[in-house]
C-alpha cells in the first residue's frame, strides 16, 4: 500500500516519473474528483490546475501528519480525500518502480479500470498470474474493436483506412464511404488524423503494464532500430489469440508504448517498416511515418532504401560503441 506519511520532495525527486504517466495520474486525479460532492471537489487543487503533484502538496499542507487541522471538514469528506491521496501515492509508486511484482499489477487494473471507465476485472481477464503476463494485443482488441468508446463509424476507419485489423478488407473506397454515410471524401485525412491520436492516447493507458509485457524480448526489439516483419505479427497472434491484428496496427502499439517511431518504404514490391528509438529517430533526423500504408504512396521520402540502411548500420555501431 502507499505510504499516508510520504512527502513531496521524494515525489518530485523520482526521475523515472516519466511526462507521459505523469498526465496519466492527473487524468486519474480527475476522474477520482468526480467522487466528491461538487460542493467540496476543489478544496485541495483548484479546478484549472488539476496536478497530482498539487494535490499530493497541498494534501500536506492542508493536513499535516494526515490530520485536519485546518478545513475542520467531516470525518467521511475527510476520507475521501485521505483515498485519493493514498492512491495517488500508491500508483506513483508503482509507476516509478518499474517492478513487475504481482501485487502491483493488481493496483493497476483499478487504475487503467477507472481512466477507461471499465471494471478492474474486466481488465484482469487478460492477466496470466502463472505467467505473469498481461496480453495486451488481445486485451486491445476486445476494448478498443469490440467494446470501446469508438463509434461504428471510428471502427470502419480503424478497420479499413487505418489498417489496424482486417475486417473490411474486402470492401472497397466507394463501400467504405456509404457505410460511413459521407458524401464527401474529402474531409476522411482529416478525420484519420484526429482518430489516430485518440486511439495514441487510449493505448497509451495501458502502457503501465509494461513490466508484464515481454515483446521488448520475445521480439527482439532494440534500443536503436529493428526491422520488422510477418514473422513478429504471427508470433503474437498465436500466443494472444488476436486473430485480427495487423502489422501496422501491431507497430503502431508497439511505437507508444516503447516509445518508437515507425519509418516505412517500398522498394517497388514490397513495404519495410523499421521501429527506431524516437530519440535516435531525432538525432539522426529521420522523419517518422505514421500514416497509413494506402497514404503513404504520396508521401515523398526523406531517405531511400539503400541510405536508410546505411543510416541503421551507423545508428546500430554506435549503440554497440556506447555500450
Amino acid at each position: 500500500m502507499g505510504n499516508g506519511n510520504w512527502d513531496f520532495g521524494s515525489f518530485h525527486s523520482c526521475g523515472s516519473l516519466n511526462k507521459d504517466f505523469v498526465i496519466l495520474l492527473n487524468e486519474f486525479l480527475s476522474r477520482a474528483l468526480q467522487r466528491i460532492r461538487p460542493k467540496f471537489r476543489f478544496i485541495i487543487v483548484p479546478r484549472y490546475d488539476i496536478r497530482s503533484s498539487v494535490y499530493i502538496i497541498n494534501y500536506n499542507k492542508f493536513f499535516p501528519d494526515g490530520i485536519d487541522c485546518s478545513l475542520h471538514l467531516s470525518p467521511e469528506l475527510f476520507n475521501e480525500f485521505t483515498n485519493i491521496y493514498r492512491e495517488l501515492i500508491l500508483f506513483t509508486e508503482i509507476l516509478t518502480s518499474g517492478s513487475n511484482a504481482p501485487e502491483y499489477i493488481l493496483a493497476l487494473f483499478e487504475f487503467v479500470g477507472c481512466l477507461i471507465n471499465v471494471k478492474s476485472s474486466d481488465i484482469r481477464k487478460y492477466y496470466d498470474p502463472v505467467k505473469n503476463k498481461f496480453r495486451l494485443f488481445e486485451a486491445l482488441d476486445y476494448f478498443l474493436f469490440k467494446s470501446g468508446p469508438f463509434s461504428r463509424n471510428n471502427n470502419i476507419l480503424l478497420c479499413y483506412y487505418l489498417k489496424y485489423t482486417t475486417k473490411y478488407n474486402q470492401l472497397s473506397k466507394k463501400g467504405i464511404m456509404k457505410k460511413l454515410h459521407m458524401n464527401n471524401k474529402d474531409r476522411l485525412p482529416e478525420l484519420v488524423k484526429i482518430l489516430n491520436y485518440d486511439i495514441s492516447t487510449y493505448i497509451l493507458k495501458f502502457a503501465v503494464f509494461k513490466p508484464w509485457i515481454n515483446y521488448k524480448t520475445s521480439l527482439g526489439l532494440s534500443d536503436g532500430f529493428t526491422k520488422f516483419n510477418s514473422c513478429h505479427l504471427n508470433s503474437v497472434k498465436d500466443e494472444e489469440h488476436a486473430e485480427n491484428v495487423t502489422l501496422i496496427y501491431m507497430i503502431k502499439v508497439l511505437c507508444v508504448i516503447y516509445g518508437y517511431c515507425r519509418r516505412s518504404f517500398s522498394n517497388g514490391k514490397s513495404y519495410y517498416h523499421y521501429l527506431i528509438k524516437k530519440e535516435l529517430a531525432v538525432k539522426f533526423h529521420i522523419s517518422s511515418s505514421d500514416q497509413n500504408i494506402e497514404l503513404q504512396k504520396s508521401i515523398k521520402k526523406t531517405h531511400s532504401h539503400s541510405e536508410l540502411e546505411k543510416i541503421f548500420c551507423l545508428i546500430s555501431s554506435n549503440i554497440s560503441k556506447a555500450g
